[in-house]
């Protein structure tokens, strides 16, 4: 109604009317998720049996499209953890495996004055951890920067579809268990390479 008010053609007309004749619209965003299309159809047929309701339209295409985007996107970032862990737990491996090597001999006399296998491991073991610790930290860090460029492109993206879309990281829970999972596989690594080659 303000729009027309503010147009000249509309204006002297809307001048006559007691009151505003057109109807009232709601217009509802749904929360993506995995569901998104099934809650918007189901939604939509409550909507419809509400007195009072005259129309209800539903973009079921557009929600359609979101979400095969949310599930391929799900997939990639899925595959792309799995890579990322083997890569990590083959660097540690291999990390650990010279470290040990290269102190063989410290390790061999450590044993002869009755060093035990856990006081051997330990220290690898808190190498593997802090390790994939720190790495998880910056790549936390470097992530967050890096949305930065991407909102950027997707706000002219989104425009065009007359919405708005941006990627948000995770929150703080998930995050420190992300952190304390790469612990937990540095450790895992660490351990399996020390186990390997200190035997002798």
């Amino acid at each position: 109604m303000k729009q027309l008010q503010n147009n000249d053609v509309w204006r002297q007309a809307l001048e006559v009317l007691p009151d505003n004749p057109l109807p009232h619209a709601i217009s509802v965003t749904l929360t993506a998720d995995d569901a998104m299309t099934a809650n918007a159809k189901r939604l939509a047929d409550q909507w419809r049996e509400i007195d009072g309701v005259q129309y209800v339209e539903l973009d079921s295409i557009w929600v359609q499209r979101v979400e095969a985007l949310l599930r391929i996107g799900k997939i990639g970032l899925a595959l792309v953890t799995l890579i990322i862990a083997l890569v990590v737990l083959a660097a540690v491996f291999n990390t650990v495996r010279m470290q040990a090597l290269s102190l063989r001999e410290e390790i061999a006399v450590a044993r002869l004055v009755g060093a035990t296998e856990a006081f051997v491991r330990r220290p690898f073991l808190y190498q593997g951890g802090l390790t994939c610790a720190v790495a998880s930290l910056i790549a936390i860090a470097l992530a967050s920067l890096a949305l930065m460029p991407i909102n950027e492109a997707l706000v002219g993206l989104s425009r065009t579809y007359d919405a708005l879309f941006a990627l948000e990281m995770p929150d703080g829970v998930s995050l420190a268990l992300y952190v304390a999972a790469a612990v937990v596989l540095g450790a895992f690594s660490a351990r399996w390479s020390v186990t390997r080659h200190t035997r002798y």
